[in-house]
């Protein structure tokens, strides 16, 4: 073991890991259960964030996991720089970071240390979600030497597309919500109990999600219909690509005790509204999964017109009706409590497919298959040679 670095407290045993916090907050929960797990075990886990707005949603995250002792590293660059992304940041800190017995990660852009000369340990990645679109299964998941996956549909799609070999993939269950529902309980929004509510989830995407050609248009048809409560929550990565007086837009369609609107707050991330809502509105994202751990309503929208039937980035659309336009989707809308018998079954064996079955024990079980496949991997017995990748740096 290397075990160099000298922040730790009190005596550790096993690897030293090193979990890399750098996609952003919404990818904590799946990350943080895990780091809390092996803690808890005696385990020698530090965690890398980007800055001090994340370390101290972090430390709050551990505090509430009950892993208030992780060490926290901040990725601290130059004040000078004009561009602080990701990858500078893990330059920066390379070194650091492959000084650690293995790397653990639930974003991609961390596989870039793979094309640094020398030693990089055995990466681990955990994706941050279990969605159906075609970038969960990109080629960058073949520089992970072993990947934990939440069910048996993302295991099954990256074995037949090559990115995996069978025994360096396993399946965890849901480790984010099996985490909040022991450390969040379910909060009152303030929002109209007599009205069902609609939780509006588009992607951030300007290509694959429905906002930026009908999603204003649709909320304004909830409005003001008066049907519904509305719980407007897109990806926070949203708010990052439209300007100041957009949101201040957006913002200003709250109605107290009938429209919420949130742009990127903790409980974008927490599940929140994913279990507050009666029905889901939304497109590609991948929290159409975890809205159906508890099946209930969907409608999709789709104003690209998409061949969609038997692509696979487009799977979630069999648990609901699709609509490709405002009047469609005002209209599916409306009915979609009804219809919601037709797609339960659907909705049930696909949440399970997705996510798996653990329950409540998905923390513990990545945890250990974690560490498995560290001990294997790192066994002299048993490690195999990493071929060299040849440099190639680029900056975002």
């Amino acid at each position: 073991m290397h075990g160099r670095l000298q922040h730790k407290i009190g005596p550790q045993i096993g690897p030293s890991l090193a979990f890399i916090f750098i996609g952003g907050e919404h990818q904590a929960l799946h990350l943080a259960p895990v780091a809390a797990e092996i803690a808890a075990r005696a385990g020698d886990v530090t965690a890398y964030v980007a800055d001090e707005a994340d370390a101290r949603a972090i430390r709050n995250l551990f505090v509430r996991l009950d892993a208030p002792h992780i060490p926290i590293r901040v990725m601290a660059l130059p004040r000078w720089l004009i561009r602080p992304g990701k990858t500078l940041r893990l330059l920066r800190w390379s070194a650091e970071l492959r000084n650690h017995d293995a790397i653990v990660t639930a974003e991609r852009t961390s596989t870039r240390l793979r094309h640094l000369p020398g030693r990089t340990p055995p990466m681990i990645h955990i994706p941050h979600g279990a969605g159906d679109r075609a970038v969960g299964f990109e080629d960058r998941l073949r520089l992970f030497d072993h990947i934990i996956v939440a069910g048996p549909k993302d295991r099954r799609r990256m074995i037949a597309e090559g990115l995996v070999r069978p025994d360096r993939c396993s399946i965890s269950g849901y480790i984010k919500l099996a985490a909040v529902e022991r450390i969040a309980p379910p909060i009152d929004l303030g929002l109209d109990p007599a009205r069902p509510t609609i939780l509006y989830n588009p992607h951030f995407s300007a290509a694959l999600g429905s906002w930026d050609r009908m999603g204003r248009a649709v909320v304004d048809r909830i409005i003001a219909d008066g049907r519904f409560n509305l719980i407007l929550a897109p990806h926070v990565r949203l708010r990052k690509r439209i300007d100041r007086a957009s949101i201040a837009e957006i913002e200003a369609l709250a109605v107290p005790g009938r429209v919420l609107v949130d742009l990127g707050s903790a409980r974008s991330c927490d599940m929140s509204y994913t279990r507050a809502a009666d029905i889901y509105l939304g497109d590609v994202s991948s929290q159409i999964y975890e809205f159906l751990a508890k099946p209930r309503p969907c409608v999709f929208l789709d104003p690209a017109r998409t061949a969609w039937r038997g692509n696979p980035d487009y799977a979630m659309w069999r648990y609901g009706a699709v609509a490709c336009d405002p009047d469609a989707a005002m209209a599916e809308l409306g009915r979609s409590q009804a219809l919601h018998p037709v797609f339960l079954a659907t909705q049930q064996r696909g949440a399970a497919d997705a996510m798996g079955s653990s329950g409540a024990d998905a923390p513990q079980i990545a945890a250990r298959q974690l560490l498995d496949a560290i001990a294997k991997l790192t066994s002299p017995t048993t490690q195999e040679e990493v071929k060299p990748i040849p440099v190639l740096l680029t900056v975002p």
